[in-house]
């Protein structure tokens, strides 16, 4: 079997003195992304917001593209009007039937409306500002390059009714669908179809319509009787034949253009409408609504990425220079607090070095600083060693120099210590070990024998 199927129909187009309207276009599908989740839930919420929003006299912005950098490759935001949600209702999407919203798309613009009819703006993505806060879309822009993650029918005018200068003219038919087998299949009844804008006319064939006479025919088509007039074994082929009919549907050879038209046919003669269920909707991954620029590698992506790259740059040279900042300022707290004890010329030096190793734990720096406080004691106000004299934590081998001075005994207490750390290394006493290395300092003293 062959089917020929062209492009679907454009959508409904009303022209008005200002104004263009495409009627009861889908702006937004359910969808989900990571712990967001747009179900059929979320989108009743939507369309019960912007219901409230148009009674309260407002409507949401229509423009061309999203609200992002212009660059020299793409153009800035463009108004093109408002757009009215009208209601959330079933889609065919990839082959599933999922609940989407409905708008009328309100395009004030006259060249852009030409634009749009002529398949420039084909796509569109809805902006919601808030994708944890209450449900709700804030704007609809129509792009013209960038693809869009929720794949809707395209868009482009079908039926246009003009009803300008308030003359209502007649409805033109832009776009038809043409659906034909060419084949002969007993099983198939469908011969044809033919859609434009919301009707479609279906042709069909019965397995026995060959075998009904002229008599019959002109019977059931010419004489005006009504048909419980006939002989029912000569009306029997023009009763329809439902199970060829849910063949041709399961075997796919009726197009989804024509099995739209059939289930809007069935939904129109309940007087409810049936939410569809939310666990039978197929959620599609996809990024926060308006927020798909990061998708493959469009000039947008591109100067989103070199954006936030500058961001994270300056925010790690903020946090180095808080750091630093930090880290002067407590050194400059500790020199002022261990001013005038012998702690050498490279104190600063060595205050910076640990600051850094304790990765700037202030606690860690203070108890390290005020060790140092407790342990150096105060520099003797003169070079008579008197301080050290008094000073309990002075060693003896250390005092024995302090008739050369303040400096003389700081310096042979730095060896005594030296020899402390290191006296299961050497075999020279305390005393031996400070005077050699105070020797070679400079430093000598007299033998008291």
């Amino acid at each position: 079997m062959t089917t020929a199927t062209h492009l679907p129909p454009g959508f409904q187009v009303t022209k008005l003195d200002g104004q263009t309207i495409y009627h009861r276009v889908p702006i937004f599908a359910v969808c989900s992304r990571g712990e967001l989740n747009f179900d059929a839930k979320w989108m009743a919420a939507a369309v019960a917001e912007a219901k409230q929003q148009e009674r309260d006299g407002y409507l949401p912005p229509l423009h061309i593209r999203h609200h992002e950098p212009a660059t020299e490759h793409t153009d800035s935001v463009r108004a093109a009007g408002v757009f009215r949600i009208t209601d959330a209702g079933p889609l065919s999407f990839k082959g599933n039937r999922i609940t989407a919203i409905f708008a009328d798309l309100i395009i004030t613009d006259e060249f852009l409306a030409e634009e749009v009819a002529m398949m420039r703006y084909p796509y569109r993505s809805v902006e919601i500002f808030e994708p944890d806060g209450e449900p709700k879309i804030n704007g609809l822009a129509l792009l013209d390059h960038e693809a869009p993650y929720l794949e809707l029918p395209m868009l482009f005018a079908g039926e246009v009714a003009d009803k300008r200068n308030g003359v209502e003219g007649e409805s033109v038919a832009l776009a038809n669908t043409f659906s034909l087998n060419y084949a002969n299949v007993p099983n198939n009844p469908m011969l044809g179809s033919v859609l434009s804008g919301k009707r479609a006319v279906l042709l069909f064939k019965f397995p026995d319509e060959e075998d009904m006479n002229d008599k019959n025919k002109s019977n059931n088509f010419a004489d005006g009787k009504d048909d419980k007039d006939k002989d029912p074994e000569n009306m029997e082929g023009g009763e329809l034949d439902v199970s060829a009919l849910c063949e041709s549907i399961k075997s796919g050879q009726i197009s989804i253009a024509d099995m739209d038209s059939i289930l809007e046919a069935i939904q129109s003669q309940g007087s409810t409408e049936e939410e569809p269920e939310a666990d039978k909707d197929e959620p599609a991954q996809s990024p926060a609504p308006g927020a798909d620029i990061l998708k493959g590698n469009s000039d947008s992506a591109k100067l989103f990425a070199r954006q936030q790259g500058k961001i994270d740059a300056l925010e790690a040279k903020d946090a180095l220079r808080d750091a630093t900042d930090k880290r002067r300022t407590e050194v400059a707290e500790a020199m002022t607090l261990l001013d005038g004890k012998p702690l050498g010329a490279d104190l600063e030096t060595r205050l910076t070095n640990f600051h850094i190793k304790a990765n700037g734990n202030s606690e860690l720096f203070k108890e390290y600083v005020d060790t140092m406080a407790k342990v150096a004691g105060n520099m003797p106000a003169d070079n008579s060693g008197a301080d050290f004299a008094a000073h309990p934590k002075t060693p003896k081998s250390a005092m024995a120099f302090q008739s050369l001075g303040g400096e003389a005994v700081d310096k042979a207490a730095g060896f005594a210590r030296e020899h402390a750390q290191m006296k299961s290394q050497i075999r020279a006493s305390e005393e031996s070990y400070v005077k050699i290395n105070m020797a070679r300092a400079g430093f000598t003293i007299e033998d008291e024998s």
